[in-house]
């Protein structure tokens, strides 16, 4: 499995181009009190609907709270063929390496 930390993902946000992705697997209501800007929904339990979308990227970087559920996430692309990169971590260790989260406010 290929994983990197919370902490590297934070110094590659910056840099990360059109054809990286970072997938927050978490719950639409988790994502919405405080994800990273620069992520997408995909909520685990409907990962399997955006198996097309997913691969238009060359990268893609799983990441939920801690790093159990983008650990199954990542089980479940791989079956579609889907190679990513899990989070290790999660937003518990994005955040503690200071990456600043966004809310959506309806």
């Amino acid at each position: 499995m290929k994983k990197i930390t919370a902490e590297e993902l934070a110094k590659m946000l910056p840099d990360l181009d059109s054809e990286s992705i970072i997938v927050d697997v978490r719950e639409v209501d988790e994502y919405k009190e405080a994800h990273i800007h620069q992520s997408i929904n995909l909520p685990l339990s409907s990962i399997g609907r955006g198996i097309s979308e997913l691969k238009k990227f060359k990268t893609i970087y799983l990441i939920c709270e801690s790093g159990g559920r983008s650990q199954y996430a990542y089980d479940v692309l791989k079956t579609a063929a889907i190679e990513t990169i899990n989070i290790m971590d999660g937003l518990t260790g994005v955040k503690k390496a200071g990456v600043v989260l966004v809310e959506i406010t309806d």
